[in-house]
């Protein structure tokens, strides 16, 4: 915004600056020139007037000289920020489109191994997509949890015991001494059902 309003300004500078050396000409066409030196002044005099007057337009050469570089210099600055602009706006859409890429990811691997109807099925999952992307997945991703620490029972079972425990009130010590010998990793939540 700052750059429309500079470059605007030095647009409408440029355009007063025109119009008065346009005038400047019109109006020394109708006068007579003047002479170069002045009657009234020594030879001295004139002389230093006239290194002044060719100091003046060493000057004048030399802001001719740099203009091209400062007109080069007003175009192809805003030009350079506008390419760095683009380019940092670029990167950081695609810094956060691998982010968002690699959320999405690590969510559908855990979807993936949570959806597991136990706790080694899960432990299972999780070695084989491990196994599968090892560059994608921490490495010890598989090595997480061990499935004898969480609960070995699946919910399958539990549907099936419980309303036995229910049905069955004064059979619960006999049922749950065979469902033990039955299936012997649901050993650690029985014991919590015995109690």
């Amino acid at each position: 915004m700052n750059i429309k309003k500079t470059h605007r300004r030095q647009v409408s500078m440029i355009t007063v600056l025109l119009i008065t050396l346009i005038g400047c000409a019109f109006q020394s066409l109708g006068q007579p020139p003047k002479p170069g030196f002045n009657e009234n002044l020594n030879t001295a005099d004139n002389i230093e007037i006239e290194r002044q007057k060719v100091d003046i337009e060493r000057q004048k050469l030399q802001l001719e000289k740099l203009k091209p570089w400062l007109t080069a210099g007003s175009i192809l600055f805003p030009l350079v920020l506008g390419v760095v602009a683009a380019y940092l706006q670029m990167r950081t859409a695609f810094k956060i489109r691998e982010a968002e890429a690699k959320s999405a990811f690590d969510l559908k691997a855990a979807e993936i191994v949570l959806n597991s109807a136990d706790p080694f099925a899960a432990s299972g999952r999780a070695s084989a997509l491990s196994e599968l992307f090892p560059g994608r997945l921490p490495a010890n991703f598989a090595d997480c949890f061990d499935p004898g620490e969480v609960s070995d029972a699946g919910i399958e079972e539990m549907k099936i015991l419980l309303p036995l425990l229910i049905e069955y009130k004064s059979d619960k010590q006999e049922i749950l001494k065979l469902w033990k010998q039955i299936m012997p990793r649901d050993a650690s939540w029985i014991e919590r059902i015995n109690c």
